[in-house]
């Protein structure tokens, strides 16, 4: 009779895993995705930071082209990082 006792209040508790495990998850998921967006960020500005600083010396015509020239450079070397 003690076993069947044991039986139902081990099945009381069945799902609490499976509630515990989804209140927690999306917690997780937001600070490891936050973690990687911030790396990326700082990737980003150390990559146009120096590079900004070209632009401040030239003439204001100049700068435009030189700038696309810049932006086109940093998005190759992002997807040269994506894909290798």
């Amino acid at each position: 009779m003690e076993i069947k006792i044991f039986n139902r209040s081990k099945r009381k508790f069945k799902g609490q895993g499976l509630v515990e495990f989804a209140l927690v998850i999306p917690i997780l998921l937001l600070l490891v995705f936050g973690i990687i967006e911030a790396g990326r960020l700082l990737f980003i500005y150390s990559a146009v930071l120096p590079r900004a600083g070209r632009l401040r010396v030239m003439d204001p015509q100049r700068a435009k082209q030189v700038a696309l020239h810049l932006i086109m450079e940093i998005v190759m070397e992002l997807r040269a990082l994506q894909c290798g």
